[in-house]
């Protein structure tokens, strides 16, 4: 039986940011801001707290350290079960870039079903991203 959804159902609902506990969330927002284009938009770094936002302002990460909570394998994470993903043109170009600033290739260069290039990479971390170059995007800009 379908479930029936208010029409109101997100209104004033937005994603904001995805939080990450690191170990070390200065080094790591320092490489997203140097490598990919990533801006502070708030930090308390005495208390290790970062936010970065892409640079159109659209989606922000939370990079933190949280003693009171493990800090995940990244490493561990299969990068189909969970990455970060970056919407990037061209993702050859982007790719050998990162690589050369110490992120680790996952596989190669591939296209989807949608005609959609797709790289996954590991950034120096450990942690999970994904370059796509999407043929048809699917989010305004």
């Amino acid at each position: 039986m379908k479930k029936s959804v208010p029409e109101t159902a997100g209104q004033g609902v937005r994603l904001e940011h995805v939080g990450l506990n690191l170990k070390d969330p200065q080094a790591v927002t320092d490489w997203y801001c140097e490598n990919l284009g990533m801006k502070v938009v708030r930090s308390q770094p005495g208390q290790g707290v970062f936010f970065i936002s892409d640079a159109g302002g659209h989606m922000m990460l939370e990079l933190y350290n949280n003693p009171k909570s493990p800090v995940p394998d990244y490493p561990a994470i299969e990068h189909l079960s969970l990455h970060i993903s970056f919407m990037v043109h061209p993702v050859e170009v982007i790719r050998t870039r990162l690589i050369g600033a110490g992120a680790r290739p996952v596989g190669e260069i591939g296209t989807n079903p949608s005609g959609d290039k797709v790289a996954n990479l590991r950034d120096p971390w450990g942690i999970p991203i994904q370059l796509i170059e999407r043929a048809e995007p699917m989010l305004r800009l």
